[in-house]
């Protein structure tokens, strides 16, 4: 079980997070600062990274669907064990919401 609420937690999450970023070439916002509470358009940056790094073939849908429906069907696809929510993903670095993505996030690292 991983304490993903937990502040001290979530400030070595966002270490580990920015230190990946930075190491796998991420030209985005990868401080710790900038993932301490992203904002939506760094968190799909991110995502979208992350999810590119593992499978080098997959591209966004182009916009056909929005990301927040392309995010949670890919986590479905993948078997992430948690539930992710929509509803989330409309507000990313608001405290409640953080955490458990960031964890989804680390989990594809």
């Amino acid at each position: 079980s991983r304490p993903v609420s937990d502040k001290a937690y979530v400030k070595q999450s966002v270490a580990r997070l920015a230190g990946f970023l930075r190491d796998a070439g991420f030209a985005g916002a990868a401080t710790p600062a900038a993932l301490a509470r992203p904002t939506g358009r760094v968190f799909e940056d991110v995502a979208t990274f992350l999810v590119e790094k593992l499978d080098a073939s997959w591209r966004r849908d182009g916009g056909a669907r929005k990301f927040d429906d392309e995010f949670v069907d890919l986590f479905k696809r993948l078997h992430y064990p948690f539930p992710i929510s929509r509803t989330a993903l409309a507000a990313v670095g608001t405290a409640h919401t953080w955490p458990p993505l960031l964890a989804a996030l680390l989990w594809l690292v």
